[in-house]
């Protein structure tokens, strides 16, 4: 049996053990940081594969001078002791030196001239050519083209050579001191000297052949990571190209036909009409949405993704969401449910767009993965009735499954949890990478359990700040109805632009035809230039006989002129009347450059009808309130 002592014993020498294996672990790390911070930044990898091997030298060069000083000091020999703290005191500045002027060569050959003349003056004080550093001159040109390379360990075998016959010349003109020691024991030195010196030499070799072969791996993890990403990215494209092409088959296949159907009776009765427009329109809402997830994610990448919060009901939002894949579920004998927790508060306080785009994204994927069975989305609350606490979503399938494998890369960008899942279900691979981004910037998580062949349960859980009662929200909503009616029937007042003179400038005859016809249908009068330059002819040419554009819409990107410089040339003579820009480009950061060339708003291409009507009304509007008169033909040449 082990006694208590025994036990007692063995926990000491295990706490010992764990302690100096915590301490040892903490000293490398600060060993390693510190090296990682003396290291200058990689300008190259040549750059930087110099500049560790400078460190890793001068490191060297800091564990033989202080010992060789307190070798010295114990011999009795204080000239050499003095040589050697000289060397120490600009040895310590060596490090700086390589980290802030990042000029790792120059630092080697500063660190090699340190070094050489150290051995010089140690050797000249301590017995000329037959000191026991004299050995040390060899290791020059052998330590040169470890730390700076071949090229220039031929440059230092000549300084080493001048350097040793500087010695022997030196001796000869009795300008060296005697060797302090007597014979025997300086044959003992110098064979010190030289075994110190394979040392030195054997150890820098292995130190070297560690950092390379680090190096190496770091280089090969590098490589299978670029491999990996080059893969992912062609996974990508491939995926892309499906997902764009598929519906622009059905896009022009139908159009197609109803273009041969066009006045042919036979052809025509052969055709619904009716599914063939839906058809066109569902497909080209799904190209438009492959392009709006590409956005979101370069958006969320540059921080440009804005969070707005607000008061928003989480019953509400799950109707939406349900509500959007109903009849998908339907058309596939799915159960789609919602449940709620009786403790719900009415009202919380988080961004509701970002929140219905996250659970939307997560619904539709388990919609789409499941083949039978239920989908259920649940909204649950943890913490008390009125106050701050958490709200947990919870999107359960009974779809296919992943594996733990599948899960560890489902929330990469371009990637989905299996490559044969988009050839069968199709989709980018970015709509849960938007979501997990999308959670985590309006402060909460996301996570996923999930079994093959039995489902997943994604859980998105978010904190909650505020929340709001049902008295509150009732009064909360009854004035946004009121906005919203108020809204409504301000435009239902405004619907008509006749007499409105709008100047298009299109480079494209499709839109420009299409922009045309919705203009004219509801009374613009409007006038068409394909280009920049006839744009701002145009428009100085009206203004100049009294008869200005009420409005200018400029496409940015147009032949001869393009829309910014169009915009900028107008506004440089003093055109004040308003010029709302369209552009296919949906990145803030093309907006920005919009407004800055001067463009009083921004639309973008697709057009979204009731927001192109609403900002052409709101700038003639703002213009016939603020009654300008723009650049009279007095002030406009």
């Amino acid at each position: 049996m082990v006694s208590c002592q025994d036990r007692q014993d063995r926990c000491s020498i295990s706490a010992v053990t764990t302690y100096g294996r915590r301490l040892f672990d903490a000293l490398w790390a600060l060993v390693f940081a510190v090296w990682r911070w003396f290291l200058p930044p990689i300008a190259s990898p040549d750059q930087g594969d110099v500049g560790t091997r400078v460190l890793a030298f001068c490191l060297g060069m800091c564990v033989w001078v202080p010992t060789s000083a307190v070798a010295y000091h114990n011999l009795g020999v204080p000239p050499a002791v003095d040589v050697l703290l000289v060397a120490a005191s600009l040895l310590a500045a060596m490090p700086f030196l390589l980290r802030y002027s990042q000029r790792p060569v120059l630092c080697g050959n500063l660190l090699m001239t340190l070094a050489l003349g150290t051995f010089t003056g140690v050797a000249l004080v301590t017995g000329g050519p037959a000191a026991p550093v004299a050995p040390w001159f060899a290791a020059v040109p052998i330590i040169a083209v470890f730390v700076i390379g071949a090229r220039w360990g031929i440059v230092w075998t000549l300084l080493a050579l001048l350097a040793a016959s500087a010695v022997f010349l030196a001796d000869d003109m009795g300008l060296s001191s005697p060797a302090p020691f007597t014979a025997s024991r300086l044959r003992v030195l110098q064979f010190a000297g030289l075994v110190r010196l394979v040392l030195f030499v054997a150890v820098l070799t292995l130190l070297f052949k560690t950092i390379e072969l680090r190096q190496r791996a770091a280089l090969k993890a590098a490589m299978l990571a670029a491999q990996a990403a080059d893969r992912a990215k062609s996974e990508f494209l491939a995926n892309m190209s499906h997902e764009i092409r598929t519906p622009l088959a059905a896009i022009l296949g139908y159009t197609e036909l109803l273009r041969e159907g066009n006045g042919n009776p036979d052809e025509m009765a052969r055709i619904n009409h009716s599914d063939a427009l839906e058809t066109v329109h569902r497909n080209g809402e799904h190209l438009l949405q492959v392009i709006n997830d590409i956005l979101d994610l370069s958006k969320i990448e540059a921080g440009r993704l804005n969070v707005e919060i607000g008061f928003a009901s989480p019953r509400q939002i799950v109707a939406d969401v349900t509500g959007l894949f109903g009849a998908r579920a339907a058309e596939k004998n799915l159960q789609l449910e919602s449940r709620f927790d009786a403790e719900l508060p009415d009202e919380i306080e988080t961004d509701p767009t970002r929140l219905r785009q996250v659970l939307a994204n997560i619904v539709g994927n388990a919609v789409k993965f499941t083949e039978r069975g239920t989908v259920h989305l649940d909204a649950k609350w943890k913490g008390p009735p009125t106050g701050p606490g958490r709200i947990e979503f919870a999107v359960r399938d009974s779809g296919i499954g992943m594996t733990q494998e599948e899960l560890s890369r489902l929330f990469q960008p371009f990637s989905q949890a299996d490559g044969s899942t988009s050839r069968r279900y199709g989709g980018t691979g970015l709509g849960l990478a938007i979501c997990r981004r999308l959670t985590e910037m309006i402060g909460g998580t996301i996570e996923v359990t999930s079994e093959p062949g039995k489902g997943s349960c994604f859980t998105v859980s978010l904190p909650v700040a505020r929340v709001r009662s049902s008295d509150d929200a009732s009064t909360g909503t009854a004035n946004s109805h009121a906005s919203r009616e108020r809204t409504i029937s301000h435009r239902a007042e405004d619907v008509s632009l006749s007499g409105c003179r709008i100047l298009l400038a299109e480079d494209s005859t499709d839109n420009q035809r299409m922009i045309h016809y919705l203009l004219q249908r509801v009374g613009a009068e409007v006038a068409v230039a394909d280009n920049g330059q006839a744009a701002v002819d145009l428009a100085l040419r009206e203004l100049r006989q009294g008869s200005a554009f009420d409005l200018i819409l400029m496409d940015m990107q147009m032949p001869i002129l393009d829309g910014y410089e169009a915009t900028s040339r107008l506004r440089a003579v003093g055109y004040q009347y308003p010029i709302l820009a369209l552009t296919a480009h949906a990145l803030s950061t093309e907006h920005d450059k919009c407004r800055a060339a001067g463009c009083d708003e921004v639309c973008t291409k697709p057009i979204e009808r009731a927001a192109f009507f609403d900002a052409i009304r709101r700038r003639v509007r703002h213009r016939d309130n603020e009654g300008v008169v723009a650049g009279s033909p007095s002030t406009i040449r």
